[in-house]
């Protein structure tokens, strides 16, 4: 049996990272933008599905079902470490459609409607194992997408809301470079339900 923690008081969603660190996020992105291509973000985002699939299927629905509160990690806001492993994968297969229409849009050379926010992408409390099946069939939308356009240097940029504007390829990156973070927080999480389960 599984015993989620107290609820804890988190700042609301959408609040973003303290000032310092969201200086050093912007500079770390911006090096690793410049040393990216399609390619390598392509094959960041596909290894990245595959950890985090394994992740999750080593744990029952319960566990996987169960929140947990973790200290926050760098880049992670306050209001996303009380999350469940589903709960994660959940955000991640909103943003992974968002960002797919997002580039659709970019490539396209539409100016997407939508103003991005990170308070909208949070997943709702309850999720279920049903998710694995959504993020699994979005993760391959979104590969299919990248694959389909020999380069995504799009003309058309739109703002992302902690690192500026950003054409088709850069939203493509942040994909899964986003996939990367939410994986560390899922490695926490499960080392506590380990924990618990003793």
């Amino acid at each position: 049996m599984f015993t989620a923690s107290n609820s804890p008081q988190l700042q609301p969603p959408g609040m973003g990272l303290p000032y310092l660190e969201l200086l050093f996020a912007r500079v770390l992105v911006a090096i690793k933008l410049r040393q990216s291509t399609v390619q390598k973000a392509r094959k960041v985002f596909t290894a990245e599905k595959g950890a985090i699939l394994s992740l999750v299927q080593s744990f029952t629905e319960e566990a996987a079902s169960t929140q947990i509160l973790i200290p926050r990690l760098r880049g992670l806001e306050d209001s996303s470490r009380y999350w469940s492993l589903y709960m994660t994968m959940e955000h991640l297969r909103i943003v992974n459609q968002v960002s797919i229409a997002i580039i659709s849009d970019l490539m396209a050379g539409i100016k997407p409607a939508l103003t991005p926010t990170t308070a909208a992408v949070k997943p709702a409390v309850g999720v279920d194992g049903s998710v694995v099946a959504r993020f699994t069939s979005v993760c391959e939308e979104f590969e299919n997408q990248s694959g389909a356009f020999s380069s995504l240097k799009s003309t058309e940029t739109l703002v992302h809301p902690w690192f500026g504007e950003l054409n088709a390829e850069q939203w493509h990156f942040f994909a899964g470079f986003h996939m990367t973070l939410h994986r560390k927080q899922m490695v926490v999480i499960a080392e506590k339900l380990r924990t618990l389960s003793k």
